[in-house]
């Protein structure tokens, strides 16, 4: 009986620290200036500004944070919940880890929503936002797109997608469900289309390690 409570404990132990990790990755020195980058999606990961853009910041004299938002890309997590309160923890968790007290937020797609939701929610621990191809009047952004999907889905008598668009009219326009699920719709529909679109590369072998960090 002992060694099954025991068993039951360590199980527990181990669910606890699973649903702590997050794939991150840092670049240049930890006292210079801090950009927390924050990537599109829903769904999706920070690999390719990982792999452009943040050594290009950090040689400019920047302390870069990329990260794969929990549950989404390399950040595994089958209880992530995928809401704005357990995203904001992360990222308050991030910020503690590195003992930053502001940082300067680079918001991509939807990572920008996140990044203005959070300033909006604790504006004493953000320096400045970086927006790039992020939406700003989010409601008025989530009717356009659905009205578009909805034409493109009538005239096709795609009475599923429809049943999707009706689905997303009983959600909760303020959650992140809502706003996922608004944005997935662009790559349903096709129109929106990367015009030059660069070819597949290898996948590489090198993999990192997450980090644990916490929220307390």
């Amino acid at each position: 009986m002992k060694k099954l409570i025991l068993l039951f404990v360590l199980m527990l132990s181990a669910s606890a620290i699973q649903a702590q990790e997050l794939y991150v990755k840092t670049f240049g020195n930890a006292t210079a200036k801090p950009i927390l980058f924050l990537h599109g999606g829903p769904g999706y990961n920070a690999a390719g500004f990982e792999v452009s853009a943040a050594q290009q910041l950090a040689d400019q004299g920047f302390f870069v944070i990329v990260y794969d938002r929990r549950g989404e890309g390399r950040s595994v997590d089958a209880n992530a919940k995928f809401d704005f309160t357990q995203t904001f923890d992360d990222i308050n968790g991030l910020l503690k880890k590195y003992n930053i007290s502001k940082a300067t937020l680079m918001g991509h797609s939807f990572g920008g929503i996140i990044a203005t939701l959070y300033a909006e929610k604790y504006p004493e621990k953000v320096n400045a936002i970086i927006l790039v191809s992020a939406p700003v009047a989010l409601q008025e952004s989530f009717k356009t797109i659905q009205n578009s999907a909805r034409k493109i889905y009538t005239e096709k008598d795609d009475k599923e997608s429809l049943k999707y668009l009706d689905m997303l009219g009983k959600m909760d326009p303020s959650s992140m469900e809502y706003a996922s699920y608004t944005l997935c719709m662009p790559c349903r529909t096709a129109f929106i289309r990367q015009r030059n679109p660069q070819p597949k590369r290898a996948r590489s072998t090198n993999r990192l390690q997450p980090i644990l960090i916490s929220n307390t």
